[in-house]
C-alpha cells in the first residue's frame, strides 16, 4: 500500500503550486529547477497539488502535462520529482465532476469535462497515476508541504470523534474506498461502471465520514471557508496528528487559494504561495526554495526563501 506521507532529511527543496494546466508556467518551473539542480542549489521539486483543470478562458494543458511528469518518472524512487495531490486530482480518482460557479453570469463551469475528454481513451492509465500520488511531505527540520492546509476533521484530539487515524491516513486506500461508493450507488440503484467518467458515482463522496475526511483534507477554505477565525485553532492539533512519527512539525507551505502578489503569511505556522494560477500577473507568480534539515522559526522566516518564478 502506498505510503502518502513522504519524510525527507535532506536537500533543498522547490516547491511549486497550483499550475491548473497552465504549460507555460509548468515549463518555467522545470527549467527554474533544472537551472538550480545544476548549480547545487535545488535537489528535490515538489508540486503542491492542482496541477490539471483550467479555468475558464485558459488553454488547458492538463494531459500533456501529467504525460511529461510521467515521462520524468516523478513520484517513482530516485527521481527529484514529487507531484503532491491536491483537490482536482482527486476528482478524476473519484469521479467526481468539478465545477464553479461563474460570480457575473451564475453559469457553472465544468473543470473536470476537458481533462476527462482528453483522456478518456486511456482513462485508467492516467487515474492510477493520480492514485499514487502523495498526501504530504514532511521535512527533517519541521516544515509540512501539503496542498490545502489544516482542517478541523483532522487533529490529534479528533481521532476517535472523526473516524480517521494517521495509520489509515497515511496508508489511505483509495480501491477501498472506491468500493464503498460502489456499495453506495448499488444501495441507490444507480449505474455503478468505474472503467469511464461516472459522476453518479462521484456525488457519493460525501456520504460517509472517510469521503468527507478526503474532501476537507483537499478542499477546506481555510481561514476563507466556514472555518472562519476558529481555523487558527485547528491549526496546533493539525500539524501534532499530520507530525505522528516525526520529529515534530513546526508549520506548513500550502497553494489552493489565491495569493494575488504570489506570498502570504497566514500565521506563523502556515505559509501560502501562488505559483500560476491566483498570482495577478507573471511578474507575481512566485516558488519557495529551503533547506530540508533547516528549521525555521516562523513562517516569516521561512517566507524569506521565496522567490519569483519569472
Amino acid at each position: 500500500m502506498t505510503n502518502r506521507i513522504i519524510d525527507i532529511e535532506v536537500g533543498k527543496l522547490m516547491a511549486v503550486t497550483d499550475l491548473h494546466g497552465n504549460w507555460q508556467d509548468y515549463r518555467r518551473s522545470k527549467e527554474q529547477f533544472a537551472s538550480l539542480n545544476k548549480d547545487g542549489n535545488a535537489d528535490i521539486c515538489v508540486f503542491l497539488g492542482d496541477i490539471i483543470h483550467a479555468y475558464p478562458d485558459q488553454e488547458d494543458r492538463s494531459k500533456e502535462i501529467i504525460d511529461d511528469l510521467m515521462a520524468l518518472g516523478t513520484n517513482k524512487p530516485g527521481s527529484p520529482y514529487i507531484a503532491v495531490m491536491g483537490g482536482h486530482e482527486m476528482a478524476p480518482v473519484y469521479h467526481m465532476n468539478l465545477f464553479k460557479q461563474d460570480k457575473d453570469t451564475g453559469i457553472p463551469y465544468e473543470f473536470s469535462k476537458a481533462f476527462e475528454d482528453a483522456i478518456k481513451d486511456d482513462r485508467q492509465k492516467y487515474v492510477d497515476f493520480l492514485k499514487d500520488m502523495p498526501f504530504a511531505v514532511r521535512t527533517a527540520g519541521g516544515v509540512l508541504l501539503l496542498h490545502a492546509g489544516a482542517t478541523q476533521i483532522i487533529g490529534e484530539d479528533r481521532q476517535e470523534a472523526y473516524k480517521v487515524t494517521y495509520q489509515s491516513f497515511s496508508n489511505w486506500d483509495h480501491d477501498a474506498m472506491l468500493r464503498q461508493l460502489v456499495m453506495t450507488a448499488e444501495r441507490m440503484g444507480e449505474p455503478i461502471q468505474t472503467d469511464d467518467f461516472n459522476p453518479s458515482l462521484g456525488k457519493h463522496l460525501e456520504d460517509n465520514w472517510t469521503g468527507k475526511v478526503l474532501w476537507e483534507f483537499f478542499m477546506n477554505s481555510n481561514e476563507r471557508g466556514s472555518q472562519g477565525v476558529n481555523y487558527f485553532s485547528h491549526i496546533p492539533g493539525f500539524l501534532k496528528f499530520m507530525g505522528t512519527g516525526h520529529p515534530g512539525l513546526d508549520m506548513m507551505v500550502t497553494g489552493h487559494l489565491a495569493v494575488k502578489k504570489g506570498v502570504q503569511v497566514v500565521c506563523d505556522e502556515q505559509l501560502r504561495i501562488s505559483s500560476s494560477l491566483g498570482a495577478v500577473s507573471d511578474l507575481d507568480k512566485h516558488l519557495l526554495l529551503f533547506g530540508a534539515s533547516k528549521r525555521y522559526e516562523n513562517a516569516d522566516e521561512l517566507a524569506k526563501n521565496c522567490r519569483w518564478l519569472y
